[in-house]
């Protein structure tokens, strides 16, 4: 019976034993495993933040876009008028020298042709005026650009700034 006590004695500890392994490692597994279910949490909401900022960011960008884009049409509509007023500079300058030409042809065949004469020197004040008009409105026009230009560069660099891009190398 000493035997069969012994033997039963043996067996409970070792179901003990097995028992308190079991809860051991299970408790150890639980643990790990609420562990890396927090650290998958935190890194959800971090995600989670991340993306809302870079939504955030792909508007703010979009919208630069969208200025620069305008800006750059701007440009594109000044430097039109820059080349228009070139031309009619151009145009001008070539008439005026046209009338100049005429004007002394007449003054040296007729001296009695006063009324052309002065017909003439009205029309090349008139041109040269206009090519005065014509001077300020083609200065202003570049100093307009200069402005647009100076400007969109300010915005690209804010908007390489706001992206995360390295400024580009100074030459």
């Amino acid at each position: 019976m000493k035997v069969f006590q012994t033997v039963l004695s043996m067996a409970v500890v070792v179901l003990l034993g097995a028992l308190g392994y079991y809860f051991m490692a299970s408790h150890s597994i639980d643990r790990t495993v609420g562990e890396q279910g927090a650290r998958i949490e935190q890194v959800t909401q971090r995600t989670a933040k991340q993306e809302q900022a870079i939504v955030e960011q792909s508007k703010t960008l979009d919208s630069t876009r969208r200025e620069v884009t305008d800006q750059k049409l701007q440009v594109d509509e000044h430097r039109k008028r820059i080349e228009t007023l070139e031309k009619n500079l151009e145009e001008t300058e070539a008439g005026l020298k046209k009338a100049s030409e005429a004007l002394e042809v007449v003054r040296g065949a007729a001296a009695d042709n006063t009324q052309k004469i002065g017909s003439l020197e009205s029309e090349v004040g008139a041109l040269r005026e206009e090519q005065t008009k014509l001077r300020k409105e083609l200065g202003e026009a570049r100093r307009q650009r200069a402005q647009l230009d100076a400007d969109l560069e300010r915005r690209l660099l804010e908007l390489e700034k706001r992206a995360g891009v390295p400024p580009p190398p100074q030459p």
